[in-house]
């Protein structure tokens, strides 16, 4: 599209001269014009410690055969004993390897990194494209010194490029290096004090603090949470594992708990056993909850959020710590999470998308904290506040939005999948208990339709000035948001079943990537409504894009 410039009809000569009058453009000599000076960085090498961290990271790759190895050398197998040398002296080999190929360099506004021995690798990324630098320090990291460091570009699923491991000295000097090319690889020469074609400053902007979680609140959003169940079963699964085989059948576990009985107080005979089951059931649900508070104070210690420039950067971590950054221009899509614990104690958390982010299944440390865990926890009175510090402009008001529920009849038919689920669970537990093994299902018919109706009544959806919102969820109630400039693309779509109901399903897509456990899927929505929703979202998102 273009606009072609109006003829100016000047009326009277002199005073359109006086107002249309401009002056000619003062002759610069060009050789008092800044040329832009090459930043180089010249070809650095690992600090020597990697040679420890790159044995640790082949050991944990290698941990399952590891662990079958050294067990097999407990029992003097001389064969697992092979193996377990085999395994240690090739990660040695490794390391060593890697610690003597891997160099990398700034030249010509690139990043260069070179691996590799017999197959080697150059790989050159442009320093105008790097987004992220991050790190992550474990203990024996700052015992030495320094610092996993992962170079992260906005297209990439994964970090571009990964130096295992740097000095400190040696993580600040590439970060000074890559941000002076990058200025430098700039058009226009940079003015120190004068805002760029983007509006952000040349100078080294102050960092000012967000957010900072105390302990108080990690505990809360520990027992809040059922991270503990991962490591409760990881832990029975040891346990299950050292059992002899005899006692690993179930009735033997069973007498096991029941075997308790001695330390709670003679109930009579009708009792005793729903009492024995009922303290070993909260004493697992209690250190479900214990686990998950641990876990939550290791990840999250020390939890500081702050804003410098155009960049959010989180810190957090008690023995491994993470330094991760997030271009505000990046985030795609923002998803705000509420468990029904959660919502009694008066808190959510927050997760993130961004563009080339990392997917679920290329998660690490920094991803799992700058994106996954954006905002671990914040009190609902924090909130707003917050969600308009991450998206300017916003005016987050989320109990004042234009809610739209779904078609009147999409009840009707999360209840009849509900039904047609009881029918499933009670023959398939007829199938396998006879003549009771339907009752499980007929008991659990109502409660099936209690969910499908607050299923139905809790999914809604808003169109609001700057975007999408979508709320979904029962007991994990989930409001995700993204952004018209953002949206790639929006489709309508409807099954046979959808057809005979009156309903599509209206879906918002984004170049986002990664873990929010969130999309914006809008089933059961009234036809008509739909499709009008979806021609208003492409003209929004054309327009704003």
């Amino acid at each position: 599209m273009s606009f072609e410039p109006e003829p100016i009809d000047s009326g009277d000569d002199d005073e359109a001269n006086e107002f249309l009058h401009v002056e000619a453009p003062e002759v610069i000599d060009e050789a008092e014009i800044p040329v832009a000076e090459t930043v180089e960085l010249e070809t650095s090498f690992l600090h020597p410690s990697s040679l420890v961290f790159t044995v640790i990271s082949q050991l944990r790759q290698n941990l399952i055969p590891a662990i079958i190895a050294l067990f097999g050398a407990a029992k003097g197998n001389y064969v697992f004993i092979g193996i377990a040398a085999v395994i240690f002296v090739l990660s040695i080999v490794a390391a060593t390897v890697r610690y003597l190929t891997l160099r990398y360099s700034i030249q010509n506004g690139e990043l260069a990194v070179q691996s590799g021995l017999l197959f080697r690798r150059l790989r050159k990324i442009p320093t105008s494209r790097i987004q992220n630098i991050d790190l992550v320090q474990n203990v024996l990291h700052r015992m030495f010194g320094v610092a996993e460091v992962r170079v992260e570009t906005a297209s990439g699923t994964e970090p571009e490029a990964t130096l295992r491991v740097l000095s400190l000295k040696q993580v600040e000097q590439l970060r000074a290096k890559v941000k002076s090319a990058a200025k430098s690889d700039a058009n226009v020469p940079a003015i120190p004090g004068i805002a760029d074609s983007e509006g952000e400053s040349t100078t080294e902007s102050t960092a000012t603090e967000l957010l900072r979680i105390p302990i108080s609140w990690l505990v809360k959003a520990g027992l809040s949470s059922n991270r503990g169940m991962v490591l409760v079963g990881f832990m029975f699964g040891i346990y299950y594992q050292n059992l002899p085989d005899d006692d690993r059948d179930f009735r033997n576990v069973r007498d096991r708990i029941e075997g308790m009985s001695n330390i709670i107080p003679d109930l009579g005979d009708g009792l005793q056993f729903w009492a024995v089951w009922t303290v070993a059931t909260l004493a697992l649900l209690l250190l479900i909850r214990i686990l998950g508070v641990g876990w939550f104070i290791l990840r999250f210690f020390g939890y500081q959020l702050t804003q410098q420039g155009d960049d959010f950067k989180i810190s957090c971590g008690l023995f491994t710590k993470v330094s991760a950054t997030v271009p505000v221009k990046r985030i795609q899509f923002i998803s705000i999470h509420r468990s029904m614990i959660m919502r009694w104690l008066g808190l959510a958390s927050i997760r993130i998308e961004t563009a080339g982010g990392a997917g679920k299944n290329s998660e690490d440390a920094t991803t799992t904290v700058s994106k996954r865990w954006f905002v671990p926890v914040v009190p609902e009175s924090k909130l707003t506040e917050l969600m308009n510090v991450i998206r300017p402009q916003l005016d987050w008001q989320e109990q004042s939005f234009d809610w739209q529920p779904l078609a009147i009849r999409a009840s009707s038919r999360f209840v009849r999948g509900s039904i047609i689920m009881t029918f499933v669970l009670m023959l398939v537990g007829l199938g396998v208990s006879r003549p009771w093994g339907w009752v499980p299902g007929l008991v659990l018919c109502p409660l099936l339709i209690w969910y499908a109706v607050k299923r139905s009544r809790s999914t809604k959806y808003a169109r609001i000035d700057k975007g999408v919102v979508f709320r979904s969820g029962v007991f994990t109630k989930k409001t995700s948001i993204t952004f018209f400039e953002k949206i790639q693309g929006a489709s309508l779509s409807q099954t046979p079943f959808d057809r005979r109901w009156g309903m599509r399903t209206l879906s918002v897509d984004t170049a986002a990537a990664g873990p929010a456990s969130h999309t914006i899927a809008v089933r059961f929505l009234d036809a008509g409504f739909a499709a009008k929703e979806y021609q208003e979202i492409v003209r929004l998102a054309s327009v704003r894009n």
